[in-house]
């Protein structure tokens, strides 16, 4: 595959969630195993943390997930120019997210208004 052929993987998942209702989009989540992909997606965050736009900023982001079996919280710990994932709250955030999965999945790839 040349350069002109790749796909950022994102934009494929994207593509391929716009076409997917909500309940076939959890269904599916639930399916492979709703901690798994949460894991994964943390971990792919911090993956894409760009430092320098942190700069010298230090934050403890929470999300809050509703999934069908409750509430999945994770912590982004934002600090000396990393970008660090812990499920659960252990530290106060400054910031709390509370997002339905499907919503919150969506928001990744840019399908949801997250400013409303």
């Amino acid at each position: 595959m040349t350069d002109s052929q790749w796909v950022d993987p994102v934009l494929q998942v994207a593509d391929a969630m716009s076409r997917v209702p909500d309940e076939a989009m959890e269904g599916f989540v639930t399916w492979v195993g709703v901690d798994a992909v949460l894991d994964g997606v943390f971990a792919e965050i911090c993956r894409r943390f760009e430092a320098e736009k942190a700069g010298s900023n230090t934050a403890v982001v929470q999300w809050e997930i509703a999934t069908a079996d409750g509430p999945v919280i994770f912590q982004l710990h934002i600090s000396d120019g990393t970008c660090r994932a812990v499920r659960g709250a252990d530290e106060l955030p400054q910031l709390t997210i509370g997002l339905h999965l499907t919503d919150f999945l969506r928001s990744l790839v840019g399908q949801l208004d997250t400013t409303e």
